[in-house]
């Protein structure tokens, strides 16, 4: 927060009592309320981090400068901005910069030349940051499904199980009427034309939350994904003309929006009017991506939470849940954050 003032860190029994409390607050969450209700959560303790007192008024102009993934900028400079005008008058000004989720990190733990008070995005850090930074604290704060989403002329539906997505970014399923594709979806006449992904080319938590969920299909279904969990990566068959690398969630659906017989993975508020993929999850169901649908993901693993406070949900087990699910989180250090 700027003016600055240094923070005191928080103590490790604090820590640890906090951290109880919020897990449990958020195996409630997943059972009963939405997953925006993350923000409410988040927004309190963000506050409570930097030591404003709730209901109480800064004497002067106060700004919170946070970044990093494009998913949920939107509810960063709304709800977020909504928060402080309704509690503490527009004295507090909060500006969020949509950088990518490797951006936003690296610009809250450097410090230097455009720094942050918080990070936000689905890229969790690794043991070395947190190694660096003491501090570094991380919070789920909103619940995100990532869609498969695609650009077939004429067709407004598509379903696609789990082996078939990681076939397709693979680079083993190229064309659009392969065998596999089409027994998934008799009714429809797929084109005879190659398959070209987009993906991001940028640092993203929306590529390693994604790549999380394909690793995960590969291992329960027996087919290779040799790249593993990353934010940035070489795909598979990069060098062929089957393949388009777009910066930011922006730069995926203007390409895709662009370009007919196109797949690509994106949040859904990127998405546009574009039609995602139907897939059918680990428990054999054909689901869409919704917030219950996300919501029951997060109940599928409401214990899986290590003591980073993160957790992977991709290939939920559940019968109605979506089987590429994940968190963004607020990223922020204790012990360096400023008012």
């Amino acid at each position: 927060m700027h003016p600055h003032h240094h923070l005191p860190a928080h103590s490790s029994s604090t820590h640890q009592q906090f951290n109880v409390s919020l897990s449990s607050s958020l195996r409630r969450l997943s059972e009963s309320t939405s997953c925006l209700l993350l923000i409410i959560i988040a927004s309190i303790v963000l506050l409570q981090s930097m030591n404003v007192v709730y209901g109480a008024f800064p004497a002067n102009n106060m700004e919170v400068i946070g970044g990093g993934g494009t998913f949920a900028e939107e509810v960063h400079k709304g709800c977020g901005q909504s928060f402080f005008i309704k509690h503490f008058s527009n004295n507090i000004e909060m500006n969020y910069n949509a950088t990518g989720s490797g951006t936003g990190l690296l610009n809250l733990i450097n410090y230097t030349s455009t720094p942050f008070d918080y990070a936000a995005g689905e890229l969790i850090p690794t043991d070395a940051q947190y190694a660096a930074n003491p501090g570094l604290q991380l919070l789920p704060f909103i619940g995100v499904n990532v869609l498969v989403v695609f650009n077939l002329p004429g067709i407004s539906s598509l379903t696609l199980n789990r082996q078939v997505i990681v076939d397709i970014f693979a680079a083993r399923v190229t064309k659009w009427n392969d065998a596999s594709i089409a027994a998934l979806n008799p009714s429809i006449t797929l084109p005879d034309a190659k398959i070209k992904r987009v993906v991001r080319s940028d640092s993203s938590g929306t590529t390693e939350l994604f790549t999380s969920a394909l690793a995960a299909f590969a291992s329960s279904t027996g087919v290779s994904w040799t790249p593993g969990v990353q934010s940035i990566l070489t795909w598979p068959s990069e060098a062929s003309d089957n393949i388009s690398k777009q910066k930011g969630t922006s730069g995926i659906s203007n390409y895709l929006y662009q370009t007919p017989y196109t797949i690509a993975y994106n949040t859904p508020s990127a998405v546009f009017s574009f039609t995602s993929a139907t897939i059918i999850n680990k428990y054999g169901t054909p689901v869409d991506a919704s917030e219950t649908t996300c919501k029951n993901a997060m109940t599928d693993f409401q214990d899986a939470f290590d003591s980073k406070f993160s957790a992977t949900i991709v290939d939920a087990p559940g019968q109605n849940s979506y089987p590429i699910s994940g968190y963004s989180y607020l990223i922020y250090k204790s012990s360096s954050i400023e008012e």
